[in-house]
């Protein structure tokens, strides 16, 4: 599909954001093709942005796409329901096949450090991807956790 018509697609309430080479998507979204541009797509929430997933493009074609499921970082409840979901959507598909690995790593913020942690779901042009992120700097959230559902072409 067409970068435009995707980006006009989304459109309406929306509001797209381009993503700076080198800052992501990430390393669950790699492809064969690297993206020339990649948005992210968001909703304001009553004065709360909420990224919503991102779009990734190479020649103006679409290559990939994923979308964040929400999880409340204090929920074992909100991680099973959104890990069920976009597991539950790979089978459905024929995605059964997957490998798993982990990333870990730090970094110091102004004022603190940052840790994040992943798991990496990848069963081939589909995966899911799981996000813990916590920190003691005073101007980041302490802890956030997400699950990412995410598709690539080959």
């Amino acid at each position: 599909m067409a970068e435009s018509e995707v980006l006009e697609q989304l459109g309406g309430d929306l509001i797209l954001r381009t993503v700076p080479k080198g800052v992501g998507p990430g390393p669950e979204l790699a492809t064969v093709t690297p993206p020339d541009s990649t948005w992210a797509i968001e909703k304001n929430l009553a004065g709360m942005f909420v990224v919503l997933g991102q779009v990734s493009f190479a020649r103006h074609q679409l290559i990939s796409v994923s979308r964040n499921l929400e999880v409340k970082s204090t929920s074992a409840r909100s991680l099973f329901n959104a890990l069920d979901l976009a597991s539950r959507q790979l089978e459905e598909d024929g995605f059964t096949n997957c490998r798993l690995s982990t990333v870990r790593g730090s970094y110091p913020v102004d004022k603190g450090s940052v840790s994040a942690k992943q798991i990496n779901l990848d069963c081939g042009n589909k995966g899911i991807t799981i996000y813990l992120t916590t920190s003691d700097a005073p101007d980041f959230v302490s802890t956030a956790m997400s699950v990412r559902e995410w598709m690539h072409g080959s």
